[in-house]
């Protein structure tokens, strides 16, 4: 991952999980809630903004992780149906065809297989493709692997997700009325 993409998802993951412990653990905001800003107490007169602000934020970052990581990236599992047709690349090979660079490249993407993968056409001396033999039929605790890894990599997404859900959930669209107690006749 580059690091603009890891930024957007420690933002992404970040606003979720201070959304999902805010909506869990039933906090509000006051009536007048203050807060102090550069030595000046400033009164909420609707602290309801400030929730479904963060609701929004959370749903922005989401949405903008999602498309950095699913749209403009290579996926893990992009890259694994490159490597199961050998088309991963074309990227630098160094003269080994089982160079560490390409071992790495198998843990990334295919954690087990680091043995099976190899250079599958060269293009030129110092270019060429990387591939997976057995492609597609991997054992299950490689294929464990590759579910929690498709899990990790769009967490910053259901995260957000599940904290908005939470946070519609557990709140009240509208605020209750005011009560009024009467003094006895």
């Amino acid at each position: 991952m580059d690091n603009e993409l890891l930024r957007l998802r420690r933002f992404a993951l970040t606003l979720g999980m201070v959304l999902w412990v805010y909506s869990l653990a039933g906090a509000t905001f006051g009536e007048y809630a203050q807060v102090p800003f550069l030595g000046v107490n400033l009164k909420l007169t609707r602290p309801a903004v400030v929730e479904w602000g963060l609701v929004l934020v959370c749903l922005y970052g989401a949405a903008r992780y999602a498309y950095h990581a699913l749209v403009k990236s290579l996926t893990p599992w992009k890259a694994r149906r490159l490597l199961e047709v050998g088309a991963f690349g074309p990227m630098p090979i160094p003269p080994g065809s089982h160079s560490p660079e390409i071992r790495e490249i198998a843990s990334r993407y295919v954690p087990g297989m680091e043995d099976q993968v190899s250079v599958v056409n060269r293009l030129t001396q110092d270019y060429g493709c990387i591939g997976v033999s057995g492609g597609g039929k991997y054992p299950p605790m490689v294929w464990f692997w590759i579910w929690l890894d498709a899990l990790d990599y769009t967490a910053p997404i259901w995260v957000n997700l599940l904290a908005i859900l939470a946070f519609l959930a557990l709140r009240p669209f509208l605020p209750s009325p005011p009560s009024i107690s009467l003094p006895p006749l």
